[in-house]
């Protein structure tokens, strides 16, 4: 691209680029420096804590759901022109935070009964709204509960329990409330 040609087009609104030929990373990166630009984005903040390899693969499934969830938010807003995330994910983060609850309590009485009931609730919740990865593992402690597999139960609900609050933490960080401002007239 001539420089007189990025010039005129920068000057006519275009505030990024891609120049043939087209790679995927280039594009990738493109979208979202746009993407953070304009607020939209959830950006997955990496959890210093995290050193298993257990843990870095929950970190890879946290920023896989929530580049889903993006996405889904997305298709959504321009499906009925409205974004409706900043409305969603606090509500979704509260549903996280009552389902963890939940379970720990569950999981520390060995109540398969509520473990089943609570992983289900979050299941739904997260599949509504992409988290595909965290509805996942519900799903497996669910099927465990309902065989009476409390050690599966307790190995799976560990990786959930770490995964939710992980996720809660993103949401968290990501949403705050804005802080109200006074007008003295």
């Amino acid at each position: 691209v001539s420089q007189s040609r990025y010039d005129h087009c920068y000057a006519v609104g275009m505030n990024d680029f891609v120049s043939k030929p087209i790679y995927l990373d280039e594009l990738t990166r493109v979208i979202q420096r746009g993407l953070e630009k304009s607020g939209r984005m959830i950006q997955p903040k990496p959890d210093p804590v995290i050193q298993s390899p257990e843990s870095h693969q929950l970190n890879l499934l946290l920023q896989q759901d929530l580049k889903d969830m993006n996405q889904m938010f997305s298709d959504l807003e321009r499906s009925v022109g409205i974004d409706l995330k900043a409305e969603l994910l606090p509500k979704f983060a509260i549903s996280i935070d009552e389902c963890l609850t939940g379970l720990q309590q569950a999981l520390d009485n060995h109540d398969l009964l509520n473990l089943n009931r609570c992983a289900h609730k979050l299941k739904g919740a997260s599949g509504q709204l992409g988290a595909n990865h965290l509805a996942e593992l519900c799903k497996v402690i669910e099927i465990a509960s309902q065989s009476n597999d409390l050690e599966s139960v307790k190995t799976e609900a560990h990786k959930l329990l770490t995964l939710a609050n992980m996720m809660k933490n993103q949401l968290n960080n990501s949403f705050q409330p804005a802080t109200p401002t006074s007008h003295n007239t």
